[in-house]
């Protein structure tokens, strides 16, 4: 009869561990059914605090804006007041004076080609015309080179 008492034996640890078995596989579900509800819990609060904060980024750049906006027109009226009284002080004005210096300015003398000019003060190099001025700096400008190249060349010997 030991062999029906091991056979027993053995049946009742297979029913055991299949107990144990099935025990677990349910406590896995159920933790598995917990989970998934903890997930769907955090994803609905994370969606409804996701706008919460969104609005309030929008609200803080909203604020952020309107105290950029609240400078500028600061600035401006600042300046426009200032403009105001810049306008409004009637400031007579100085009279612009000759200086010594220019008063007994050397006249100038310019040469171009064929034709030689000599300007006896500056009055006389503001009536110049454009063309007039460039053929006068032209000519200073070649004559000062041809300076250059006498002194170069007698440095030279």
């Amino acid at each position: 009869m030991d062999s029906y008492d091991f056979v027993d034996s053995v049946k009742a640890e297979k029913a055991n561990a299949l107990a144990r078995y099935k025990r677990f596989t349910n406590i896995a579900k159920f933790f598995q059914l917990i989970e998934v509800f903890v997930a769907v819990a955090l994803l609905s609060w994370s969606s409804t605090h996701e706008k919460a904060i969104v609005k309030t980024e929008s609200e803080v750049t909203a604020v952020t804006a309107i105290k950029q906006a609240a400078k500028q027109i600061e600035r401006f009226q600042r300046t426009q007041s200032d403009k105001i009284k810049i306008q409004n002080s009637v400031k007579p004005r100085r009279e612009l004076r000759r200086s010594v210096t220019e008063k007994s300015r050397k006249s100038i003398a310019a040469t171009s080609g064929d034709e030689e000019s000599t300007v006896t003060s500056f009055d006389a190099v503001d009536r110049l015309s454009n063309e007039e001025f460039r053929i006068a700096v032209e000519a200073f400008i070649s004559k000062q080179q041809s300076i250059l190249k006498q002194q170069s060349m007698a440095v030279e010997f």
